[in-house]
This record gives structure tokens, C-alpha cells and sequence, in this order.
């Protein structure tokens, strides 16, 4: 009986011990209230192993994997494709997150001002803000932002003078509201759960979004980005397999509400390809050399190779001594030669003097893209332009300043249009835009923007001369009855007419475009 204490304490001390290493992205005194529950929940089910919960910060999650301080991690998917990749670490399960009835296994960011702030209104009005995201390595509170913000040519870490990354998610939304800095993205669910614990109001927030973005109506909270899987739930390359297997049973069968006060569910691990591309697009860690190959990596991979070649250019060393000026001038017509090689193929796509694609490159891609319309009937639409009264700029200021016109016009056309669109110069002052997955209606809006961005002001400045100029443009969209370039081109030229023949500086639809019932 003296010695049964002794025993118990040996024996308990003899467990195998499972410590579960925890993002605290939202600091650590939060990670504990929030993940504790889960431990308990793995000690009922498993009473032969000893969890412990080690909540771990942005900076000390990888010195914790490359120690195997912690058996499993429980992290954002950026976290978890770099831990993939230099530790081998292997996801078992992944979080379903749920908050209150709305419920979901994927998540993004957010990008966000106050409400107040009338001059942010779109993504490109960060450029010259500043600008607060959560931690570097965060993939909510960063990642899939700047991802998203590349993707429009804004890249915070070039156009913003300040960048700040107080840690946390909630740092983040107090910092943006305090005015301490103009925009700031967040993961999902951040303002929701705030707003639910009074910490703020949504109505004080305006969400930014990326041009022509279609939020998924399916998805619970508020977001601005791609959608990717939730964090995923890994185990160590040291972690014992069997402790791993019935750990991830445990959590695939844990029924809702046992996990932490939010009803944390888990599912089946999830694909995380996305998060591969996204980290290899940034050139993020683990893939910061992506596409890179050092000169040590290739010799050590092929190093015959290397032997075979070096013997080949040295071959070719020698030769040139001898053939020193017949080479020098193959070179030089070789260069010549790819240079009007590179010059003819151009030619053959571009408009040289604007830039866009020519009428017979634009040919092509919109038959193509009336096929595959028709094909999975989808949307497709057309803008036709004409610039007004452009003879008399070339009669009054001459050929040079038309030139000069026509590449103005032609650039706030392409501005004006969206990454997806094909914008061409069809011939003298004539435009193209041909809109895939576009209905007739968002057609005559962006025909709309594309006309005010032209009229706004002058095109160009003769000494203190300005150059204004107008368009008047015609819109129509694909029907069975238009199947290809020249019926399409025939529709909307016929609303060209007609947008002339009412005036000028006008958009005009066409008749034609009668949507088949189906």
C-alpha cells in the first residue's frame, strides 16, 4: 500500500505523450481557451496518451517542427505546406469551422477600411495607403490577400509606404478602425466574431473587393479572395502511426460541440494544391527559389552531364580561336535573324501603334470563343467603338497627334476593361472588347465605364491645346442564331450605327440580341 502512489505516479509518468502544437493567431491566452476543450476531448477517448496543447506563434511554429518539440500541429495551410515540405509532415484531419449555424471547411481573407473613408473604394485605391496584415507567414491574414492583390497589380509591399504585422487578426481590425492604418486584411470569420462579442459593428467596416468578383453565396462569412481549405490537423515525420490513426479517428467522429465553445467539427483531410500555388506564385517559403536551379543542384544532379558538355565547350573554345571571325558573324545573322523572327511575330498579333491585338488575331480568339459559348452556353459579349469625329483631329492637329491620341484612348480602354477581356484595334479608329462569361447587361456597363473613362478628360495636350475626344459604342452578346465572328460583328456594328446616328458619345445595343429562352 506504501508503495501503490509511487506506482500510479511511474505509471502515469510511462505515457506516451502527444503534445499538439496550436497557431496562436490571435494570441496565446486565446489559443488556450480556445483549444483546450479539444485536449480534453483527445485524453477522454485516448486515456493511454498524455496531451498537452502548446499554443505557438507565427515565429515559433517552425523551430517547434524542426526541434519535434510538438507531435501534431494544428496550423494555417501555409504553415502546413511549408512543415510538408522540409519536415515531411502529413495532414490526418481537416477543421471544419462553424460559428453559431453558419458552417464551413474553407476560408479566405478580407480586405477591409472604415466605413467612413470615401476615397477607398477599390482595390487600386490602397496604392499610396497604408496598409496593416497580420503576420508574414499568416494565410488568412496576408497570403491569399496579397495573392488576390497581385493578381490586380497592387502588391502592398511595393505601393503602400507603410506595411505593419501586429501578430494578431484582432491587432489588425483595431489598428484599421483606430486610424492607425487605412486598410488591413484579415481571415475570414475575424469581423464576424468580433462584431458577435461586441467589439465592433460590420456596418463600420467596408469590405473591398476585386473587380468583377462573385462572392459564393453559400459561404457564411464576408471575404474578398479565393476560397481555400481550412487548417489542416498534422502529424510529425517522428509521431508513432498507430498513436496518428486512432488520433485521427478521434477527431473524425468527435461529435459537434465537443471540441471548443464554437462547435468545431473535423473532416477527411482536404486537397491543399491551392495553397502549393499560391505559396509558389509569391515565392514564399517553402518555395522562395521556385523555379530557380542552382549551379551546384545541377552539377550534383547530372554530373556526367556536365563532364560531357564542359568537354564540348572547350571543344567549341578551341574551334572559335580558329574560326574567330567567320563565327562572330553567324552570331551576328543569327541574331538579326531571331530579332525578325521576334519582330514578325508580333506583327502577326499586335497593332504596333497601340499595342492591342489586330483584327486578324481577334478573329481567331473570338470564333474560339464563340464555339465554346454555344458549347456549355455561357455567356459571351461585344463591344464595338468608334472614336467621334477622329478625321477632324488628324485634319486640324495632324497625323502625329492622332497617333498620340489613339494610344491614349487605347490605353484607357484596356484599363478600363477586366484581365479576362480581349481588347483589339480592329483598324484606324476602331476598338474591340470581347467580354467572355458576360451577360448583355454587364456588357452595356462596362461600355459605359470605358465611354466615361475616354470623355473625362482631354486625350492629349497641344501646348496648352486640349485634345478631347468621344466614342460612341455598340454592345451585343452571343445567341444560337450568332455563330461566328462576322454575324457577331454584324449585330454590333448595326448598334454602332445606331449609337452615331442618335447623337454620338453613346452606347447603343443591338436589335439582334434576343436571349434564347433556354
Amino acid at each position: 500500500m506504501c508503495l501503490l502512489p509511487t506506482c500510479l505516479f511511474a505509471a502515469q509518468e510511462a505515457k506516451p505523450q502527444a503534445r499538439i502544437g496550436v497557431l496562436a493567431n490571435r494570441g496565446k491566452d486565446a489559443c488556450l481557451e480556445q483549444w483546450s476543450p479539444l485536449v480534453r476531448s483527445l485524453s477522454r477517448a485516448l486515456p493511454s496518451v498524455a496531451f498537452t496543447l502548446v499554443p505557438l506563434d507565427f515565429e515559433e511554429v517552425d523551430r517547434a517542427a524542426a526541434e519535434a518539440t510538438v507531435d501534431y500541429i494544428l496550423a494555417n495551410p501555409a504553415i502546413y505546406v511549408n512543415l510538408e515540405v522540409r519536415y515531411r509532415a502529413m495532414r490526418i484531419a481537416t477543421l471544419v469551422n462553424q460559428m453559431g449555424d453558419r458552417v464551413t471547411a474553407s476560408f479566405g481573407g478580407v480586405i477591409f477600411t472604415q466605413a467612413g473613408r470615401d476615397d477607398i473604394n477599390t482595390l487600386q485605391d490602397i496604392r499610396g495607403k497604408s496598409f496593416a496584415a497580420t503576420s508574414e507567414g499568416s494565410m488568412g491574414g496576408w497570403l491569399v490577400g496579397l495573392s488576390t492583390l497581385s493578381a490586380q497589380g497592387v502588391d502592398p509591399r511595393k505601393v503602400c509606404p507603410q506595411l505593419s504585422f501586429p501578430g494578431t487578426h484582432d491587432a489588425v481590425v483595431r489598428m484599421v478602425l483606430s486610424g492607425g492604418a487605412d486598410v488591413g486584411t484579415v481571415r475570414t470569420d475575424t469581423l464576424e466574431r468580433m462584431a458577435q462579442k461586441g467589439q465592433l459593428r460590420l456596418e463600420d467596416v467596408k469590405i473591398l473587393l476585386p473587380p468583377g468578383f462573385q462572392p459564393n453565396p453559400a459561404f457564411p462569412f464576408l471575404y474578398s479572395t479565393e476560397l481555400v481549405p481550412e487548417w489542416p490537423f498534422s502529424r510529425l515525420a517522428h509521431t508513432p502511426e498507430g498513436q496518428a490513426k486512432a488520433v485521427a479517428a478521434v477527431l473524425l467522429t468527435m461529435p459537434p460541440g465537443t471540441c471548443t465553445d464554437n462547435s468545431v467539427q473535423w473532416t477527411v483531410p482536404l486537397d491543399y494544391e491551392s495553397i502549393h500555388r499560391i505559396m509558389r506564385e509569391l515565392r514564399v517559403s517553402p518555395y522562395e527559389d521556385h523555379g530557380r536551379i542552382s549551379l551546384r543542384d545541377f552539377t550534383s544532379q547530372h554530373g556526367l552531364l556536365v563532364a560531357v558538355v564542359g568537354s564540348l565547350l572547350l571543344a567549341l573554345i578551341l574551334a572559335a580561336l580558329y574560326l574567330g571571325m567567320l563565327n562572330s558573324r553567324l552570331q551576328e545573322a543569327m541574331a538579326n535573324l531571331r530579332e525578325a523572327e521576334a519582330e514578325l511575330t508580333i506583327r502577326a498579333d499586335t497593332d504596333m501603334l497601340t499595342g492591342l491585338y489586330n483584327r486578324r488575331r481577334f478573329s481567331e480568339i473570338v470564333n474560339s470563343e464563340i464555339t465554346r459559348a454555344l458549347r456549355y452556353e455561357r455567356p459571351l459579349s461585344l463591344i464595338l467603338m468608334d472614336m467621334d469625329h477622329f478625321k477632324l483631329v488628324n485634319d486640324t492637329w495632324g497625323h502625329p497627334v492622332g497617333d498620340e491620341v489613339l494610344r491614349e484612348v487605347s490605353g484607357r480602354v484596356r484599363r478600363s476593361a477586366r484581365s479576362n477581356d480581349f481588347v483589339a484595334r480592329l483598324g484606324g479608329e476602331e476598338f474591340a472588347v470581347l467580354l467572355p462569361e458576360t451577360t448583355l447587361e454587364d456588357a452595356v456597363a462596362l461600355a459605359e465605364r470605358i465611354r466615361q473613362a475616354v470623355s473625362c478628360r482631354p486625350a492629349h495636350m497641344v501646348g496648352a491645346q486640349a485634345v478631347s475626344c468621344t466614342l460612341s459604342l455598340g454592345v451585343a452578346e452571343v445567341c444560337p442564331s450568332i455563330q461566328d465572328f462576322s454575324s457577331l460583328y454584324k449585330a454590333v456594328d448595326e448598334a454602332l450605327y445606331r449609337a452615331k446616328k442618335q447623337g454620338r458619345n453613346r452606347t447603343a445595343v443591338s436589335s439582334y440580341c434576343v436571349r434564347n429562352p433556354a
